[in-house]
């Protein structure tokens, strides 16, 4: 069984996601920006002739304390709850792809923090786990979604990779892009697992 999990920011849309790519799983979602995941949870779900859990985590901390750099702090602080539980699902073999989840409306003012997770995320699994990038929010740009990435090129320098290691999505069913959105991210998805 491949893992996969999703990480992000408070309100960047994880488990909204995670509906997407699970029909069933009923993540609880919320509007505003607070965060309404308060615990990691596995799903299974089906792609393709597979099955994969995907692993819906707790919002990152938009502050940084937990690496602080005053060091007498730095000791005391904790990572994150995800950062924690990426590194146990890594160290015990079971993550293999890991989705970085961020808001395309937020993306201007947050762009300083995403990147800066991001780069820590990265840096965490090290070249062994493939890291891919997918931005929601987008549901006011029809079918316009996809070329957001390159419209905003200049806020996202330090997130790597082309268009395989990105996604720019929608997540709201009934939406006229909802389901060449579901596409989108299942196809990005089973290239890095091999699932199809």
């Amino acid at each position: 069984m491949q893992h996969v999990v999703i990480i992000g920011l408070p309100g960047a849309g994880k488990s909204s996601l995670i509906n997407m790519l699970c029909p069933g799983a009923n993540a609880q979602v919320s509007n505003n920006l607070e965060t309404c995941t308060t615990r990691n949870r596995p799903y299974l779900c089906q792609l393709g002739n597979g099955q994969y859990t995907v692993h819906d985590t707790i919002g990152i901390p938009e502050g940084d304390n937990w690496m602080s750099g005053i060091p007498f702090l730095k000791r005391f602080a904790k990572p994150p709850e995800a950062m924690q539980y990426v590194r146990t699902l890594m160290n015990d073999g079971n993550l293999h792809l890991l989705v970085f989840c961020m808001s395309g409306l937020r993306c201007r003012f947050q762009k300083a923090a995403q990147s800066k997770k991001y780069l820590k995320f990265r840096a965490a699994v090290g070249s062994n786990v493939p890291v891919v990038v997918v931005v929601t929010g987008l549901e006011d740009m029809g079918s316009a979604r996809r070329r957001w990435w390159t419209t905003n090129a200049q806020f996202l320098r330090n997130f790597d990779g082309g268009d395989e290691y990105h996604a720019c999505i929608t997540t709201i069913p009934g939406t006229t892009e909802y389901d060449s959105s579901c596409r989108d991210v299942q196809s990005l998805i089973s290239g890095h697992l091999g699932l199809r």
